[in-house]
């Protein structure tokens, strides 16, 4: 099999011209072998050879004697071409999919837990929590009849969750009144933007990473904080890499006028300018970018430094310039592919060169303190949708560790700590699912109270700078 697989690779190298494959260096032996045998044949054999329509003849009889080696295929076919471009299995593609919607199925109410039981820490906007009038505070005492007692807040989350159109019978004791509700569970998605008020009427939103609904909550963001006297505003786009192209340019269309140029999108065939559509208004603005910042949240803060709306503070970001579409292949999984090259507004390159900050400024390490994180109990483990301050403590170990932004660090697992985590556990060999088991909370504990404190002064200086604006 393994010789299978190098002979594959091979072919598929062979797919780029001779030229350009002898100037790089073979894979292997077996690639080495199989280039010097076709150089030969298209050297020596007496009739014209379509070096093409031969390849393809040998994948065909390949795959027809060994039908379970197509995703070797396609995984090296995509990968050939850029590192963007990839195969994805069944499963790989269901999950790819989750992550862009960022959709969980239940009631959509974050749980944290309150003595004996748990209760609603908050509830999300629009989910069937809301609409069946349940509300924060409310204490729940059992869920199809089964006590939450004495449970914890991640029993109580997975009893409460099901099957999209599944009922749920809550007991809820309110004020002390015990009331029963009947809830049916839906797809809920999560919000990927969290905003907070400053002092001197700062507005602060962060956005972790862009869903298809992050416009609409970055406007309920705004919204809210303008209601409560922000005249400022600084947007955190820090470690966010970035998700739906088209809610990051809706998102600049908040700030700019209406026909301003937000993007060129290079296709294979024509150059475009995607100008904004939405009467924006105009408001001191700061964006913070570092070097985890990349794809759609490149394209905003692009927009709006390259049209003079924000001042962008930080780290140059991450480069990458290009935009990918999916294809489903059925039963089979699926392929993404890139597919355009976005530059900013006044053309300029992205990709490979990410956004230069206005000001550049390093965050400043720093011992940590003994004392300075709460005790860690290793009661519950923590997944997207819950509530608990042992999540708070957690979100300023990540913050510390440079995973995660010092402006979030509430009590709620949201999109930013699932990234967070996801990116923790990848790095350090556990399991990267987005989940706060035991084990990664552990690795993180023992990681930051031997770690230095991250400072976070490029925020501090976005604080001063748009005091003065």
């Amino acid at each position: 099999m393994k010789r299978m697989i190098c002979l594959l690779m091979a072919i598929l190298m062979l797919l780029t011209p001779f030229s350009a494959f002898a100037e790089e260096e073979a894979t292997s032996v077996e690639a080495s072998v199989v280039n010097v045998v076709m150089q030969y044949i298209q050297q020596k054999y007496r009739f014209d050879v379509d070096s093409q329509a031969m390849l393809d003849k040998v994948i065909v009889n390949i795959l027809n004697e060994n039908p379970e080696l197509y995703d070797e295929i396609l995984d090296a076919m995509l990968a050939s071409l850029d590192e963007h471009s990839e195969y994805y299995t069944p499963e790989e593609y269901s999950e790819f999919f989750s992550y862009i919607e960022v959709e969980i199925v239940g009631i959509g109410a974050y749980l944290e837990n309150d003595g004996d039981y748990v209760k609603v820490g908050s509830v999300i906007e629009g989910s069937p929590a809301e609409k069946a009038g349940i509300m924060a505070n409310d204490r729940i005492l059992s869920a199809n009849g089964t006590s939450l007692k004495n449970m914890g807040s991640e029993y109580a989350a997975s009893t409460i969750r099901g099957e999209a159109g599944s009922v749920v019978e809550l007991e809820i004791e309110r004020s002390g009144k015990v009331m029963n509700f009947s809830v049916v569970r839906a797809k809920v998605q999560t919000k990927t933007t969290a905003g907070t008020m400053l002092d001197d009427n700062i507005g602060y939103v962060q956005i972790a990473s862009f869903s298809s609904s992050t416009a609409s909550h970055f406007a309920e963001d705004l919204d809210a904080l303008i209601e409560q006297g922000a005249e400022k505003f600084i947007i955190d786009l820090r470690n966010n890499t970035g998700g739906v192209t088209d809610q990051a340019l809706e998102c600049a269309g908040f700030f700019l006028p209406e026909g301003t140029p937000l993007l060129t999108l290079k296709t294979k065939n024509e150059s475009q300018v995607i100008t904004n559509v939405s009467k924006g208004e105009s408001y001191p603005l700061i964006v913070l970018v570092n070097e985890y910042s990349a794809s759609a949240a490149e394209i905003l803060a692009s927009a709006l430094k390259y049209n003079g709306a924000a001042t962008v503070i930080g780290k140059t970001s991450y480069g990458k310039g290009t935009m990918q579409n999916t294809a489903s292949l059925g039963i089979y999984g699926g392929i993404k592919i890139t597919v355009a090259e976005f530059c900013g507004p006044n053309g300029e390159t992205i990709n490979g060169r990410g956004i230069i900050p206005d000001i550049h400024i390093d965050n400043v390490r720093k011992p940590v303190e003994e004392g300075y994180f709460e005790t860690l109990k290793y009661e519950n483990k923590f997944s997207v949708g819950d509530s608990d301050s042992q999540i708070s403590v957690l979100k300023k170990m990540l913050a510390v560790l440079g995973y995660l932004s010092a402006g979030n660090t509430d009590e709620h697992f949201d999109m930013s700590l699932y990234n967070a985590v996801k990116e923790f556990q990848k790095e350090n060999g556990l399991f990267s699912y987005g989940v706060l088991d035991f084990s990664t909370q552990i690795a993180i504990n023992n990681m930051a109270n031997d770690a230095t404190y991250l400072e976070d002064t490029q925020l501090s200086e976005a604080i001063k700078v748009i005091k003065n604006k």
